[in-house]
């Protein structure tokens, strides 16, 4: 018996194509001259994503979804809700408590360590991501009573930029 070659792709199964998705999103919002700046892609590849022509890389998908607050399930698979993900919202570091001045500024070292040793530069938003991770990751070691893992959050982070 001969074996069938299907071609799917998971933007045919699930409805709208991602194209059609992100062309709406940069029409509806003029988005791709600032967005291109931020992100650090070239605004004729991102017009390329828009018009089906090329995809994203994962995180390219990851951080578009980021920058414009839409579900990356949406984005990516057309699955879900365009808005209203489960990533955590913003401000929510210290609800009802106080900022701890001396944990942001070493946060804010922390992370710019991590830039100097990935020789890279993180757009402000997502600069500000992961100080609020390390951040938010230190209070809840602390809440616990654990030791902080520099080491492994380092990593981490690294993995995720």
């Amino acid at each position: 018996m001969a074996k069938k070659s299907i071609d799917f792709t998971v933007d045919s199964y699930k409805g709208k194509a991602f194209a059609e998705r992100l062309s709406s999103l940069f029409e509806e919002r003029g988005t791709v001259p600032r967005l291109h700046k931020e992100l650090g892609i070239a605004a004729s590849t991102m017009w390329k994503w828009a018009k089906g022509e090329t995809e994203p890389a994962r995180d390219h998908l990851i951080a578009i979804s980021e920058a414009l607050d839409v579900n990356f399930a949406w984005l990516a698979l057309g699955e879900g809700p365009m808005r209203g993900h489960s990533s955590t919202k913003r401000n929510t570091i210290v609800p009802g408590g106080s900022l701890d001045a001396s944990l942001i500024e070493e946060a804010v070292e922390f992370v710019r360590e991590i830039e100097q040793e990935r020789r890279l530069i993180l757009a402000n938003h997502n600069f500000a991501k992961a100080v609020m991770a390390y951040y938010g990751y230190v209070l809840e070691c602390r809440e616990k009573d654990e030791k902080v893992d520099k080491i492994a959050m380092k990593h981490a982070m690294k993995a995720a930029m």
